[in-house]
């Protein structure tokens, strides 16, 4: 029946908004966590160039007092320093680099959650509204000639034989209400 098509409808809609509502936490947390990666990095790249000026300085104080620090911790301090700023340069190289990515993910899946709703301008300004399967039900009539002749159908159903026609104009009280209507009359 066209009420249970609906829920089906509607229930595999709210899946996929759940899911796609999951991904864009995912995604988000991901970024997030890639940019907390990020951070780290930098502050290790500042923490190993405030090491290295330390070390100068202290040298510089070394040499002040004639006490002469060996070459070759010279030299192993250089290349230790410059292997770490190295790797933490390329962990934040490809950090970008996700960062990036993932912002670009999300902006496509922003800019097509626009484009879907922007197909169709009538479930757009209904899609949350409590008569949209009401509506949606009506609406199918436009659609094909099955639909039309099963909605009107629905509604011939309830036409009696000894019925009126619709009236051309408003619809005027009884001079003398029922009972049941006299308590909302405004006399």
């Amino acid at each position: 029946s066209v009420s249970e098509a609906w829920l089906v409808d509607r229930r595999s809609q709210e899946l996929r908004e759940k899911t796609e509502q999951s991904v864009s936490r995912a995604a988000s947390g991901l970024l997030g966590e890639v940019r907390r990666k990020e951070s780290d990095v930098r502050q290790l790249l500042c923490l190993a160039n405030a090491l290295r000026e330390l070390r100068d300085t202290r040298r510089q104080a070394q040499r002040k007092k004639v006490e002469a620090p060996p070459v070759e911790a010279d030299e192993e301090f250089a290349e230790a320093h410059s292997s770490v700023t190295q790797e933490l340069s390329s962990q934040a190289a490809l950090y970008q680099s996700e960062e990036h990515t993932l912002r670009v993910l999300m902006e496509e899946e922003v800019s097509e959650k626009m484009a879907s709703s922007k197909g169709n301008p009538v479930e757009q300004a209904v899609s949350h509204e409590p008569v949209d399967p009401f509506r949606h039900y009506y609406m199918q009539a436009e659609s094909s000639i099955t639909a039309l002749v099963a909605v009107r159908s629905g509604w011939d159903q309830y036409l009696s034989v000894h019925g009126t026609p619709v009236p051309s104009g408003p619809v005027q009280p009884p001079a003398s209400p029922t009972a049941q209507w006299k308590d909302f009359s405004l006399n």
